[in-house]
């Protein structure tokens, strides 16, 4: 591939700029980097290397910019800018995220018999494993499982409704001095 070469002065400086056979392909995306030289109306000129040296080309819908600064931003090539007789490369810094779908929330399908007939099986388990355990902690004198337990026996959660152990559990409590078993004893005998 034959490359030609074109010198020009730029701001001062010789810089080499490569002719249109070398020109990216419309749509090509690539990071591009430099520094500021000019910037006006939206059209911000930058060079590559160092201080500015190297091949000028043009950014559009970057940031504001002032020259000087150095500037880099993925970039997607948009086509040729005519910069007072020059033809510079002229990328689009605007290459906001393509807008992602929203979700939908979607319920999930109705249980089958035999998934909710699974379901309170396992919940069931979980009470009573949770009853015993309690269970045990109130037979060893921990005050709080005492009055979980009469709860538990009156509103029969793990257990089968047992109004009188109920009562005998909240009682150990009340008599170890939890308030909210005697206020519970209190509104069972109203």
């Amino acid at each position: 591939m034959k490359t030609k070469l074109t010198l020009f002065i730029f701001l001062g400086v010789l810089a080499v700029q490569v002719s249109a056979q070398r020109t990216p392909q419309i749509g090509k995306e690539k990071f591009v980097r430099g520094h500021v030289t000019f910037a006006q109306d939206g059209i911000v000129i930058l060079t590559t290397g160092p201080e500015g040296t190297g091949t000028p080309f043009a950014i559009t819908n970057g940031p504001v910019l002032t020259t000087g600064k150095h500037f880099s931003a993925p970039a997607k090539f948009i086509g040729v800018y005519d910069w007072n007789g020059t033809p510079l490369e002229l990328w689009d810094c605007n290459l906001a995220a393509p807008e992602k779908p929203v979700p939908v929330y979607m319920p999930p399908p109705p249980l089958t018999p035999e998934q909710i007939a699974a379901r309170k099986a396992a919940q069931k388990a979980a009470l009573q494993k949770s009853f015993f355990t309690i269970q045990r902690m109130a037979t060893n004198g921990e005050v709080s499982a005492q009055y979980s337990l009469g709860l538990r026996y009156l509103t029969g959660m793990g257990c089968e409704t047992n109004r009188e152990q109920a009562i005998y559990w909240l009682q150990k409590a009340a008599d170890a001095g939890d308030t909210e078993a005697s206020n519970k004893l209190v509104s069972l005998k109203k």
